[in-house]
């Protein structure tokens, strides 16, 4: 049954009929889309939610790598991925640097962190 449907019968049963059935349709209207409304907005929330979750946990897992002893596989075993890496060749060594989106860098010389940068995401007042 749809909802003009309920709304005729309803209608219909208890006397009324008339202009009162344009407004009690465009008052129900107005509460589905509150309805629609609030259920957007809380799924806007655990989405935003879930994203600082990991967001916590990862940048806390790159901070965590020691910079001068971490190597590449270290990196690479971390469940954060990297969504970029750049490498340049010179004589003499190999220079990594993995790329986190949202998140930051790190560096790398011949396979040893030897740098990072974190990306602070610090509410504005």
């Amino acid at each position: 049954m749809t909802k003009r449907t309920f709304l005729a019968a309803c209608l219909a049963l208890a006397g009324c009929v008339g202009p009162r059935e344009a407004e009690l349709d465009r008052e129900m209207d107005a509460l589905i889309e509150q309805d629609k409304a609030r259920s957007r907005l809380e799924q806007l929330q655990r989405i935003q939610d879930k994203w600082r979750a990991d967001y916590d946990r990862c940048t806390a897992l790159l901070t965590g790598l020691r910079i001068g002893t971490a190597t590449l596989k270290d990196a690479f075993a971390l469940p954060c991925r990297e969504d970029k890496i750049n490498t340049t060749e010179v004589v003499g060594r190999t220079e990594d640097q993995l790329v986190y989106s949202g998140l930051g860098y790190l560096y790398f010389t011949n396979g040893v962190l030897t740098g990072r940068q974190i990306v602070s995401y610090e509410p504005l007042p």
